[in-house]
């Protein structure tokens, strides 16, 4: 049986892996969507439905930064605010029930919170440290753990069951032409605790491109979207999206202790998203050199691009609610509403919806939408909006 990180070998930058196989384990049948036409999936537009207020900008006891992930369950809802390096907890009425976590290399304390998860404890990576932090659901500080791996995770970090931990690098340029060590891919790489084996299960072709003028360097962002996405479903599984086929493949882990051997159990699953992302044109590069001349405009002269993707992106971030369906959000070109498309892995239902302005989606729970709304200022709050 070919391996999963022998498929991984063969497979080309940039796409996830449509036909994984699997470690130790039967693949279940697989749904490519490489071979599907785009389709024209029904969209709901939502862009004028007000959103409810949950919990203001500054509540009791506290205040907003900057909000990261949410958790929303009936005890309660849990909010990650990265700016601040805390979680705080509120009942369903939104009012606040404890506030813990700060920003230190202590125990217990936070410097780069990449995700929250929430079960019989609450499980904060933190990203820029390696190392995971426990508490109890009312914030009383349980374990703080470092974690070994074979990336240094620049692109997000999570933990599942068995030692399994899942690492992420990020886009990587260096000065001349792309010069040694640049790499325009972003890795997903899963870890396995006391073993020396890892498997790379998805590289993504940022979203930024990189420019060079006069000797002067830097990144701007094309709008084109990272050519893909991963998140966590529960500590069972890590969810990758390919933004330029289309995919979405579960990499699910044994339940079963499985840290007897070196090789833990893991099996893949793929479905298609039903839309496919479209090719970049020359007008549409055109149109974002035009749009880096406006923003740049002491620059002079000649300019090199380098690293451009060749796709637009119909997954550039993912959120799985909490029946199950995955959500990937997808580059629009001038739009500033959320474009996201809600896909049922168990069944047929797949369709598009438009988020109002100034409402960023963090969690979707019995049925309905959780995010962040600004206002003019930016300040933040968390709303809710109806899904119909």
């Amino acid at each position: 049986m070919t391996t999963l990180i022998e498929r991984v070998r063969k497979t080309k930058p940039g796409r996830a892996l449509p036909n994984a196989g699997c470690v130790l384990s039967a693949c279940v049948a697989v749904l490519l969507a490489t071979t599907q036409a785009t389709a024209q999936l029904p969209v709901v537009d939502l862009s004028d439905r007000p959103v409810e207020t949950l919990i203001p900008p500054e509540f009791e006891g506290g205040f907003f930064n900057r909000i990261g992930a949410m958790v929303i369950r009936d005890d309660g809802v849990w909010v990650l605010d990265a700016g601040q390096r805390r979680v705080f907890r509120f009942d369903t009425g939104g009012r606040l029930v404890a506030a813990f976590g700060r920003q230190g290399n202590g125990p217990g304390e936070l410097l780069g919170p990449s995700a929250l998860r929430v079960d019989s404890v609450v499980t904060i990576p933190d990203m820029r440290q390696v190392r995971v932090s426990r508490f109890t659901l009312d914030g009383e500080h349980l374990e703080t753990r470092r974690l070994s791996g074979p990336v240094v995770p620049s692109g997000g970090l999570a933990v599942l069951r068995n030692g399994v931990t899942v690492y992420a690098t990020a886009v990587r340029y260096t000065m001349g032409s792309g010069g040694p060590g640049s790499d325009p891919y972003g890795h997903v790489t899963v870890g396995f605790a006391g073993s020396s084996r890892s498997d790379t299960i998805a590289s993504l072709h940022g979203s930024a491109v990189m420019w060079q003028a006069a000797g002067t360097m830097s990144l701007f962002r094309t709008g084109f979207g990272t050519a893909g996405a991963w998140t966590t479903m529960g500590d069972s599984a890590v969810v990758v999206a390919d933004g330029i086929t289309g995919t979405i493949s579960a990499f699910t882990v044994s339940d079963s202790p499985g840290m007897e051997t070196d090789t833990p159990r893991l099996s893949v699953d793929s479905v298609a998203m039903g839309i496919v992302g479209l090719p970049v044109t020359n007008a549409d590069r055109e149109r974002a050199e035009a749009d880096f001349r406006g923003d740049n405009p002491n620059v002079q002269g000649r300019v090199t691009f380098a690293g451009w993707p060749s796709h637009w992106s119909v997954a550039t971030s993912l959120l799985v609610s909490d029946d199950g369906r995955v959500w990937a959000q997808r580059a629009v070109h001038g739009d500033e509403r959320q474009h996201w498309t809600e896909v049922d892995v168990q069944g047929p239902l797949r369709r598009q919806g438009i988020l109002p302005e100034r409402f960023s989606l963090r969690a979707i729970a019995g049925g309905k939408l959780y995010g962040v709304a600004r206002d003019e200022l930016d300040v933040q709050r968390v709303a809710i909006l109806d899904l119909p």
